[in-house]
């Protein structure tokens, strides 16, 4: 079991089982204290539409990939959002959503397709998280 405290310019977690206090330096090698050290924020993503997708696309494309900052191991530099909407006779595959991210010089990339824009970027998010928890 384990809290953590905030206290002036330090931060302190505290491990009940074993009664010991790290601090922050200390704190970058654990894993589970992702509230306190992971909490990244994401700078405004750059967005590319090849087709008509009506209003709102960028703040729901913005709301969606913010959380996506919490699960990088470093800062995110840049994210690139490309959404196309494709033509033919598969309409389960009309939308297809790219999400590129520099996360401190390394790259991460996914891509998705769904019938719904709402869809395609909700499986993108979904792949991004995946990949940085891997990492």
């Amino acid at each position: 079991m384990r809290f953590c405290r905030a206290g002036g310019d330090r931060v302190e977690a505290r491990f009940l089982n074993r009664g010991q206090t790290h601090h922050v330096e200390q704190l970058r090698q654990f894993n589970g204290v992702r509230g306190v050290m992971r909490q990244r924020e994401m700078p405004e993503p750059r967005l590319f539409m090849h087709g008509e997708f009506g209003g709102g696309v960028a703040e729901l494309v913005t709301r969606k990939l913010a959380p996506v900052g919490r699960h990088a191991h470093a800062p995110v530099l840049d994210v690139h959002v490309s959404l196309s909407r494709r033509e033919g006779p598969a309409p389960e595959n009309a939308v297809a959503a790219e999400v590129a991210l520099d996360v401190n010089g390394r790259h991460v990339f996914a891509e998705a397709s769904a019938a719904t824009l709402r869809t395609a970027v909700d499986r993108v998010v979904g792949r991004l998280v995946s990949q940085l928890d891997r990492r």
